[in-house]
């Protein structure tokens, strides 16, 4: 029943062009309109039940396709700066990892030539200690020799020893004299055989001196022998400890390059696997139309990614925010209920 100028109608059908007035107009029956008629709203809706007019709705689809496509310029243009910086770090890189290869390339000819020299080093040292060890032998072996002439030059002495001793008895049994003392009989010899005497006492004399210069000669031999042996065991030593230091330094090296190398090539891998080349046109927007149905709706394309930036949805023509996109399913963040009633639009971006 509708007020008209303060008073109820009670007619069940009136004339439109006779409304008129302000306030609330209570209809409690079907209003129908002919062909040619329409009712219009000139009210912005503020309220959910609000009706609008195709004027507001037709604005709003405007703004949001300008937000949409602004926004999607706005993405174009991050991911270009994105893809650009991308490629500039990834031939950072690139160049990082050739410049650890030459590195390591360097570093191994330079542990090689190292080894190589060291052992070429051992190599001398181990001639020279051959060396030593044949010099040492004959050394020796003249030593022996040396001893051997010796020890026939003393059996020669010996011998002559025991004819001299002959010859004294020959001497004491020919004497005719009382030689009953020990001095007696020394100096009874000196008086019959000084030139013996003389002589015998300047080859031992001769000799002795000759066996000690031996013996000295021997031992400062193999006293230098032995400090020589003892250098070379110490250098082997040092340079043994030097090679060990050296491959464990290579094997460290080694270890590191290729941990750099294997962050490296993850960090590229990561790079190229975040890097979207996307060229948006006209022709990437679509658009799909549900009637109402609650909250979650399946696109019929799926999104270039699943990104509420990239999607934009409408519940009878008012924009409605979007809490998810998974893999084209779409989910609205709205408050109120959407049923069959309602008009879902929702707009969005193809690869």
């Amino acid at each position: 029943m509708a007020l008209l100028n303060g008073k109820q109608i009670k007619d069940t059908t009136v004339a439109l062009d006779k409304l008129n007035g302000s306030g609330l107009v209570a209809i409690t029956g079907t209003m129908s309109f002919g062909a040619t008629s329409s009712l219009t709203f000139a009210k912005v809706p503020v309220n959910g039940t609000d009706v609008t007019n195709k004027t507001y709705v037709d604005g709003q689809f405007t703004n949001a396709v300008e937000s949409a496509y602004s926004s999607t310029q706005q993405t174009n243009a991050a991911l270009s700066v994105e893809v650009a910086r991308a490629i500039a770090a990834e031939g950072a890189l690139a160049a990082s990892v050739d410049s650890l290869e030459l590195a390591l390339s360097a570093e191994i000819v330079s542990t090689n030539s190292d080894v190589t020299r060291i052992d070429g080093v051992n190599t001398t040292q181990s001639s020279s200690i051959d060396s030593l060890e044949l010099a040492l032998s004959a050394e020796i072996f003249a030593t022996n020799s040396d001893f051997t002439v010796v020890n026939l030059s003393v059996d020669s002495v010996e011998a002559r020893l025991l004819v001299e001793e002959g010859r004294v008895d020959a001497i004491l049994a020919a004497s005719d004299a009382d030689k009953n003392t020990f001095v007696e009989i020394v100096s009874l010899i000196n008086a019959v055989d000084t030139t013996n005497d003389a002589a015998f006492a300047s080859y031992a004399l001769a000799t002795d001196a000759s066996v000690d210069s031996l013996e000295l000669a021997l031992s400062a031999e193999i006293f230098a022998t032995n400090s020589d042996v003892t250098r070379i065991d110490g250098v082997n030593t040092t340079q043994g400890a030097s090679i060990d230091s050296l491959e464990l330094a290579l094997s460290a090296e080694i270890v590191a390059t290729n941990a750099d190398i294997t962050s490296v090539d993850t960090r590229v891998s990561a790079i190229e696997a975040g890097v979207i080349a996307v060229s948006v046109t006209e022709d990437d927007f679509k658009m799909d139309t549900f009637t109402g149905a609650g909250l979650t709706y399946t696109l019929t394309s799926a999104p270039a990614v699943n990104n509420e930036r990239v999607v934009t949805a409408f519940v009878n023509g008012l924009f409605a925010p979007i809490t998810s996109v998974t893999d084209g399913v779409v989910v609205l963040g709205v408050s109120y209920s959407v049923d069959s009633s309602d008009s879902v639009t929702i707009k969005y971006i193809v690869d």
